[in-house]
């Protein structure tokens, strides 16, 4: 076993409108290589690039897209999930019933059919024998979704860390 010590640059951000300090750890592996990791209100995120072309870490950072940094540091956490609230969700499957029966010649019947079991029904994505008779076999990705809280709140943090690292650069100079 060998033990060794590494630097790594701590910058934290402050003052950031409508959400905690950020902690970001900024390792450096040699050229086009290193390691982030951000902290915010006891979350944490954390990854590694193999291959960033000749920028540092920094300018690596700056560079990206949020969204590519969040499904970097968050890989498992989706940009939407399903409508949970009822009422929202029996007028999606309302409005679903009215378009294939429109567009797609779902029988009169069995558009009536699905329509009243809508209405007499506990309108959830846990009742999947009605969403599958709305939305169709693979309903979970048919059915209608919303922004996920969680994946917006990391896009808030990632947003905030490039600003950051922006001014820790401009001030560095």
């Amino acid at each position: 076993m060998r033990v060794s010590t590494k630097s790594v640059t701590k910058v934290i951000i402050e003052d950031i409108d409508n959400l905690d300090n950020v902690n970001v750890a900024l390792e450096e592996y040699g050229p086009g290589r290193g390691k982030v990791t951000i902290d915010c209100f006891g979350d944490a995120w954390s990854h590694y690039w193999g291959a960033m072309g000749e920028k540092n870490l920094i300018d690596f950072i700056i560079s990206c897209d949020c969204y590519y940094l969040a499904k970097k540091f968050a890989p498992h956490v989706q940009s939407e999930i399903l409508i949970t609230d009822e009422k929202q969700l029996e007028k999606e499957m309302k409005k679903e019933v009215v378009s294939r029966r429109l567009e797609l010649g779902f029988e009169k019947d069995e558009a009536r059919k699905v329509w009243e079991e809508i209405e007499s029904s506990h309108c959830s994505v846990e009742n999947t024998d009605l969403m599958h008779s709305v939305f169709g076999d693979d309903w979970w990705e048919y059915a209608p979704s919303e922004p996920n809280p969680e994946y917006e709140y990391i896009l808030r943090v990632v947003q905030a860390t490039k600003d950051g690292l922006k001014m820790y650069k401009e001030e560095r100079g």
